[in-house]
């Protein structure tokens, strides 16, 4: 059993092969861990983040057992890695997206993804070909989009937004905005058997 989400603890369990074992700053870090079925062991457990804050923390597996997350971070060296999308931290809040081993120890990739503004991301699944989609919400006009996407113009407010990555979170294979007038966010998604994307 694998969760993730945010702690203000500077002494939330860690295991000895940890990615990180140390809480690195701010208010909020992001904390993995992995619990066998019983809920009886911590079988690998880490933080992860940087000088300021990160929120939420949402968890999906590939086939390989690799562990993805995705949340909210503020922080300017919230840790990336070489050849990812988006290595540079964008503004106010930006989406963050990392790969870590199944043992927890090991930070495969990692990524930003944003605009000028406010983005945040609640939710985010891998599908059967290893490809990474992200839901939330962003209140920025230019959060990246591709080409042939549903809606490449923010609308107003926050604005709905999912975006799909490779599996090494190296490239933004689709991204688009959904919304209205006035302010929607994603909070859950899954991929359907035919890789349909559903969305709230």
């Amino acid at each position: 059993v694998y969760i993730a989400g945010h702690t203000r603890s500077i002494d939330y369990p860690t295991t000895p092969n940890a990615y990180d074992k140390t809480q690195n700053g701010g208010t909020w870090d992001i904390f993995v861990s992995k619990l066998d079925i019983n809920l009886s062991t911590l079988l690998a457990s880490t933080y992860i983040g940087g000088i300021a804050d990160e929120d939420y923390g949402a968890v999906a597996l590939d086939s390989d057992g690799n562990v993805y997350i995705a949340g909210i971070t503020t922080s300017s060296n919230y840790p990336t890695t070489p050849g990812a999308y988006d290595t540079t931290y964008n503004a106010a809040e930006d989406i963050f997206v990392s790969k870590l081993d199944g043992n927890l120890s090991l930070l495969l990739a990692s990524t930003f993804i944003g605009g000028a503004q406010t983005d945040v991301g609640y939710s985010i699944a891998v599908d059967n070909t290893g490809s990474v989609y992200i839901a939330g919400g962003t209140q920025s006009s230019s959060y990246p989009t591709t080409e042939s996407a549903y809606d490449r113009t923010h609308n107003d407010g926050s604005d709905g937004v999912v975006s799909k990555f490779d599996s090494n979170l190296s490239m933004l294979l689709a991204s688009t905005f959904i919304g209205g007038s006035l302010s929607e966010d994603f909070y859950s998604l899954i991929i359907g058997s035919t890789s349909d994307v559903f969305l709230t």
